[in-house]
């Protein structure tokens, strides 16, 4: 067994699920905060949980590509003899900030696109008015979108990784 592959691993799988929770816990915080401003979802308001799982898979499924950077990034600083602690942390927080950045955008894109659609419809009164339709729509453009611009968003992180001069690639 290659020790130094199964730590690497190990590492990996660590920094994937620390940012799990991490995106996670800030998502909901954000959204809870900034969705709150407008509506009051009950405890029992389907259509308030509906947009709120789009719009949580959207920002997780946009986040779960931060992990190759951050590891690609971890593994060239590793070889250099920097002080990786300090330099990785530069570059974990780096990505995970432009990956939140990204995120948030595409959702706020999400209800930018729905509301020019449907200019007649005020989306946190229907959310409110528990209307499941409304929020189904919403969440289905928010995962779209996030699958749509994820490869790309991935490709712009990747600019970020400090390869070696040799090696760069336009």
């Amino acid at each position: 067994m290659d020790s130094k592959l199964f730590y690497f691993a190990l590492f990996q799988l660590f920094i994937s699920l620390l940012l799990g929770i991490l995106i996670l816990y800030l998502t909901y915080r954000v959204v809870r905060s900034r969705v709150l401003q407008k509506t009051d979802p009950q405890h029992d308001n389907l259509a308030y949980a509906i947009l709120f799982s789009g719009i949580l898979f959207s920002t997780g499924y946009i986040i779960s590509g931060v992990s190759q950077p951050i590891i690609e990034t971890v593994r060239l600083l590793s070889k250099s003899h920097q002080n990786l602690f300090v330099e990785g942390s530069k570059y974990v927080l780096l990505f995970v900030s432009l990956g939140l950045i990204i995120a948030y955008i595409v959702n706020i894109v999400a209800l930018s696109v729905f509301s020019f659609l449907t200019k007649e419809i005020d989306e946190m009164a229907e959310i409110r008015k528990k209307n499941v339709a409304v929020a189904l729509v919403i969440a289905t453009i928010s995962i779209v979108i996030s699958l749509m611009v994820k490869d790309s968003a991935m490709f712009l992180l990747q600019a970020f990784v400090p390869y070696p001069d040799v090696i760069k690639v336009y």
